[in-house]
């Protein structure tokens, strides 16, 4: 699909000299004007009529879809999102999605009723919804998802997001430069995209390092998304531990390390003089726990500034959809150490 975009380039003007061109407005020298409509009529450019009928009823909006509200690691996202966008001039709809199933058919629900310029996807797996989203009716980002691959090419959308696969390795790899090889792992929802691919990641760490993962030490919080909260954390860890039969323990969010940190207390096992533990999304959670979190995340700066501007292109006309992958990064805290043989 040609835009605007490909026509400012072949026409040597910039993006917006093109959109004035194309929509016949006055403030364009006639040598410029005539290089756009060349290019235009040569890559037989036809206007987005979407976007064409938006601006004849703009309600100049944004519906935010949220699944997973309740997870700490988006509020901060969520409020950068909402603060871009107001400056943009843009009225922001929350959407939580906790209880939808059909997170897509519910969005396509919500867009008949609310008119939005755009929506963003915040959070969720889409790996089963790739080829409906190729027919997404307005211009939409997914933002924050961990499972990206490259068949998430969208007409009409992009994919902002971190790399769970990464995610995964790089904690299990941080703990094994530590010198642990006695590693347990605390995970939920099992049969997420999400929770796989940390699954995998944690596991080739292991494997480059020539450590096998024993599966008794993976410990389960529960089969839901709901299940990544502390008191789950708690309990997987409570109910599961009789014997300390590992050094250092990857959870596979801060809440999950954060209940495991107490029940591992409260059998009067020492963070982390006797179990380092490391967790991953880097919320604000980690920062204040006492001891401090090790943790993973991604630049939740940056992904809310990326998916600000990639729904802004998009509403223009300025995109044809791209993938923005952040790799991770550790933040170091006080429950890792070194292991002591």
């Amino acid at each position: 699909m040609i835009t605007i975009v490909d026509i400012a380039k072949a026409s040597g003007v910039s993006v917006g000299t093109a959109s004035r061109a194309l929509n016949g407005k006055s403030n364009v020298s006639e040598n410029a004007k005539n290089k756009v409509l060349a290019a235009a009529e040569e890559l037989h450019y036809i206007p987005n009529e979407s976007a064409r009928l938006m601006k004849l009823n703009d309600t100049h909006s944004v519906i935010i879809i949220v699944k997973g509200i309740s997870n700490t690691f988006f509020s901060p996202i969520i409020d950068m999102i909402s603060e871009r966008l107001e400056e943009s001039d843009y009225s922001i709809i929350l959407a939580p999605a906790d209880r939808v199933n059909d997170i897509v058919f519910w969005a396509k629900k919500l867009n008949c009723e609310k008119n939005p310029n755009g929506i963003i996807f915040l959070g969720g797996d889409f790996t089963q919804s790739i080829e409906e989203l190729k027919h997404f009716p307005v211009p939409f980002v997914l933002s924050s998802i961990g499972s990206i691959d490259d068949s998430m090419r969208f007409r009409n959308g992009s994919v902002v997001g971190s790399d769970d696969f990464s995610l995964g390795y790089l904690t299990t790899e941080y703990l094994i430069l530590k010198g642990h090889k006695k590693i347990a792992f605390l995970m939920a929802d099992p049969d997420s995209a999400m929770c796989k691919l940390r699954k995998q990641g944690c596991r080739k760490a292991m494997e480059d390092h020539g450590i096998d993962l024993n599966e008794s030490l993976i410990f389960l919080a529960g089969n839901t998304e709901s299940s990544f909260s502390i008191e789950m954390g708690y309990s997987a860890v409570a109910d599961s531990i009789n014997n300390l039969e590992f050094s250092a323990l990857v959870a596979f969010s801060d809440t999950l390390a954060f209940g495991a940190m107490r029940a591992l207390k409260e059998k009067n096992i020492h963070v982390p003089s006797d179990v380092s533990v490391i967790g991953m999304d880097g919320t604000s959670l980690a920062r204040y726990s006492v001891p401090s979190i090790t943790t993973a995340t991604v630049d939740t700066d940056y992904l809310a500034d990326e998916t600000v501007k990639e729904l802004l292109s998009l509403m223009r006309g300025e995109s044809n959809g791209t993938i923005c992958k952040k790799q991770p990064y550790i933040i170091i805290g006080e429950s890792t150490s070194n292991y002591i043989f």
